[in-house]
């Protein structure tokens, strides 16, 4: 059994194999393309890189680790423990299923989730140029957008947490009952619905366009914050603040 400790790194090159590799905090086991690793564990502060090419079977990330994957890069079975972090790095792309419980996901710049669930105790941070599709919050899990990055078919649950920072971008995303959400100034909501009970703060430099608000959904534009081309549908209510400005908008 090979142990890489702190300040340690560990490069399993093309042709190579290893097992049972144990990566300690403050360590590092990179895996190149035609290197493969079976069964690694990564101990809380430690990371494995799975390059363009590599392969990482069975990997299992402890609470405080990370198991980063680039486009090209094959992971087969890995065990995600809760607080374990998984990064899916430039041109990766995580596809369907259901987080690990307590798992946290970061997607990096040009990597990519799609129809991702998550679930109670499961984090999902989409950070700048990184993208999540069709993604599904339910109460207790949490979906945060960094600056430039961009989330489409959305749906938010009552009881998720759902944050998105200046500069990112969402499309079609509905909030559910029970949903409080926040624009941030510069940000950008486009085609989105906010659903009976649900409550939608348009913040100061914040663009919504084309939202539409359902019977018993609220949307408050705050001085400074723009809306256009709202539909709001009978039992709706679209609050435009002193300075803020609602554009084109449709009652029906």
């Amino acid at each position: 059994m090979t142990t890489v400790s702190a300040g340690q790194t560990l490069t399993i090159a093309a042709g190579q194999t290893s097992t049972g590799v144990v990566v300690l905090s403050g360590g590092g086991l990179y895996v190149n393309s035609g290197g493969t690793t079976g069964a690694a564990m990564i101990s809380s502060g430690g990371i494995q890189y799975v390059s363009s090419g590599g392969t990482a079977s069975g990997t299992v990330v402890s609470s405080g680790a990370m198991l980063e994957v680039f486009g090209g890069g094959t992971l087969l079975a890995p065990s995600i423990q809760a607080g374990g972090i998984f990064e899916l790095g430039s041109g990766y792309t995580l596809s369907g299923g259901t987080l690990s419980a307590g798992e946290i996901v970061f997607v990096a710049s040009a990597g990519s989730a799609l129809s991702q669930t998550i679930a109670s105790g499961n984090q999902l941070y989409v950070l700048t140029n990184g993208a999540a599709t069709s993604t599904t919050v339910q109460s207790g899990g949490k979906l945060t957008v960094s600056s430039g990055a961009t989330i489409s078919n959305t749906t938010v649950l009552g009881g998720a947490t759902f944050g998105m920072g200046a500069f990112g971008t969402a499309v079609s995303t509905t909030l559910s009952s029970g949903v409080v959400y926040t624009l941030a100034s510069g940000a950008t909501w486009s085609s989105g619905i906010v659903s009976s009970g649900a409550f939608a703060t348009i913040n100061s430099g914040g663009i919504a366009r084309n939202a539409t608000i359902a019977s018993g959904g609220t949307e408050w534009i705050n001085a400074g914050a723009v809306a256009s081309n709202t539909t709001v549908l009978a039992g709706g209510s679209q609050i435009v603040s002193s300075g803020g400005t609602g554009l084109g908008t449709i009652l029906s």
